[in-house]
């Protein structure tokens, strides 16, 4: 097992001596493709085993740490937290945010400690990594986008600089090519943006989210984009 990695100028100083490093993402596994790969190994389940413990193990986690447990596994460990401030009076502007944290486990760390490290040998020149999309209203993911709605882009490296207007989320029309940009509610995350669908899109179109963003000190404009193709659909 082993870890490539490379390095990352320093965006905030270019002359800067010192480098942050990444992890080439090697793949990424969905469910289906996480179970498909576990089903490989075990061949006495089937997939439908699998998925059904796993919706069985989903649904008690979150019963649990909804009601302010820890769970501790091998594999991970989870904890409820709050996100927000609390003033002397106790009230709270805004209204705290439940959430929570997952973290590995010791035999995770255990595995981890073994895996080989490698360096590529060259700088990044990687994108930015649109992953999943999830429409806000249907709960589909990587299928719909509902005109005029929101929704949540995940993946890495998707953090852009909203002043620059070369920058930014954009949804590129299949059939002609054309680009709209797309407003973006609350921050600018690397890992998740809330996208706001624009009300000019059209019913039935298939689009494709692209990210447009700088990601060290050279300047150079990246673009990621989905791989998957999301198609327009008016509010119900």
């Amino acid at each position: 097992m082993t870890l490539n990695y490379y390095l990352l100028p320093n965006r905030f100083d270019s002359e800067a001596r010192d480098y942050t490093t990444k992890v080439r993402r090697a793949r990424v596994y969905d469910l289906d493709a996480f179970i498909t790969e576990m089903v490989r190994y075990h061949s006495t389940h089937t997939e439908a085993d699998f998925h059904g413990s796993f919706k069985v193990e989903m649904a008690t986690a979150i019963r649990l740490v909804q009601d302010g447990c820890h769970i501790n596994t091998p594999l991970y460990s989870i904890r409820p937290t709050l996100r927000g401030r609390v003033s002397v009076n106790g009230a709270s502007l805004p209204p705290l945010v439940a959430n929570a944290t997952i973290s590995p486990g010791p035999a995770l760390r255990a595995a981890m400690n073994s895996v080989e490290i490698f360096r590529l040998p060259t700088f990044s020149a990687e994108r930015s990594a649109p992953l999943f999309y999830v429409d806000d209203r249907t709960h589909e993911v990587n299928k719909i986008i509902t005109i005029g709605g929101r929704g949540q882009l995940l993946g890495e490296r998707m953090r852009f600089d909203p002043s620059d207007p070369n920058q930014g989320i954009y949804l590129i029309d299949r059939e002609s090519g054309a680009a709209l940009q797309v407003e973006t509610g609350g921050s600018i995350d690397p890992a998740r943006i809330t996208v706001l669908a624009p009300a000019g899109l059209v019913a039935g179109k298939s689009y494709i989210f692209e990210v447009r963003n700088i990601l060290d000190a050279s300047g150079d404009l990246r673009i990621g984009r989905l791989v998957y193709d999301v198609v327009a659909q008016e509010p119900t």
